[in-house]
């Protein structure tokens, strides 16, 4: 394997220390590598993915591979991943855009960089060494394109030669929320680094231009649609509250029903004391629960002076309220002769209290 002699002489980062490649896929790629249709969405991490809703044309327009001398990469959301049935790590992950002033300068608080990296080696390719050497030097150019801004120049003899410009590196090269899809040939390790680095470089630029186009056009429409969803619960609760608001007449009587029941006597418990009526008085008048006796309390209460506002319901309620008022029970006389009463409808005999002489 060729060696990067450029790096000997490279002063120390001053931006991003490292990317970060290991647990960094939270689902498989099984179903989704080289499919060209959604997947189905109780399969798949995120089952609200707008993505989900493509059609068959779309979704391979969206997400195609691009294919360059010696490998082709395909960039997914990993949303789209397969589930896997333990989610990991501890805690999951979170499959929204990061949206924070670190990952907008290239940094996630530790100033490093979380790429998903996936490769799919066929047999072809060579034995497992084969295969490990390959993969290792693809993640080699990745990160002196992400952490170091590699590029290739001639020099003045025509010999291609890599340089570095770290203006640009993090987050400008590599998109966190995706999983990127490499699928490299025979001839990927046999390539020079000078050969490599052109080709993923505006590879993945590509990719983080489509991607944040697309991330755009997503998030902003579910934003947008959550807004519109909260407009509208907030107008249903303001119209509920303008149906049943109370208005001014209706607080005045609401009022004065309070008023009443404050004034209005007790209503007598014959449980807690024998109540004797005359018998004269039990035949002569109606019974209790009737509503045209007229108690003292009652009749102070209808000399009040009636309101001018019209009936409403709560006015209504007062005036049954009014209505259903008991009488205050009356004692009898000292000299009052037993007789036959009625106490809740049952016939009963009683003597009258002793008289108490003082």
């Amino acid at each position: 394997m060729q060696r990067c002699v450029e790096l000997s002489r490279v002063p120390k980062s001053h931006g991003v220390r490292g990317i970060q490649f290991k647990r960094t896929t939270p689902g498989s790629i099984g179903h989704i590598w080289n499919a060209n249709k959604p997947p189905p969405k109780h399969r798949v991490l995120d089952p609200s993915h707008p993505a989900l809703d493509y059609t068959p044309s779309q979704f391979a327009k969206a997400f195609p591979w691009r294919a360059c001398p010696g490998f082709a990469i395909r960039a997914i959301p990993k949303g789209l991943l397969e589930k896997p049935p333990i989610v990991f790590p501890d805690p999951p992950f979170t499959f929204t855009p990061v949206r924070s002033a670190d990952a907008k300068d290239g940094r996630h608080g530790n100033g490093r960089v979380n790429m998903s990296l996936m490769t799919i080696a066929q047999k072809s390719t060579g034995s497992r060494v084969l295969r490990v050497n390959v993969t290792n030097k693809l993640k080699t150019a990745v990160s002196l394109v992400v952490m170091r801004g590699a590029d290739v120049e001639k020099n003045k003899d025509g010999q291609e030669r890599i340089v570095f410009g770290e203006e640009r590196t993090g987050d400008s090269w590599v998109l966190s929320d995706w999983t990127y899809i490499c699928r490299p040939s025979l001839e990927f390790n046999r390539m020079p680094y000078s050969a490599l680095v052109p080709p993923l470089r505006s590879t993945l630029r590509d990719i983080v231009l489509q991607g944040r186009r697309f991330e755009r056009a997503w998030w902003g429409r579910s934003v947008t649609e959550s807004q519109k969803a909260q407009q509208k619960h907030a107008q249903k609760r303001v119209n509920r509250k303008d149906t049943v608001a109370v208005e001014p007449v209706k607080d005045a009587v609401a009022e004065q029903l309070i008023n009443v029941i404050e004034t209005a006597p007790a209503v007598y418990d014959e449980s807690s004391e024998p109540s004797y009526v005359p018998a004269e008085t039990t035949t002569s008048s109606p019974p209790l629960s009737s509503p045209s006796v007229n108690s003292p309390a009652t009749a102070q209460t209808d000399s009040r002076p009636k309101e001018s506002a019209p009936l409403h319901g709560l006015d209504a309620m007062l005036k049954r309220m009014r209505s259903r008022l008991p009488a205050s029970p009356s004692r009898p006389t000292p000299n009052a002769s037993p007789s036959r009463l009625r106490v809740d409808g049952r016939a009963s005999t009683r003597e009258p209290a002793a008289r108490v002489r003082s």
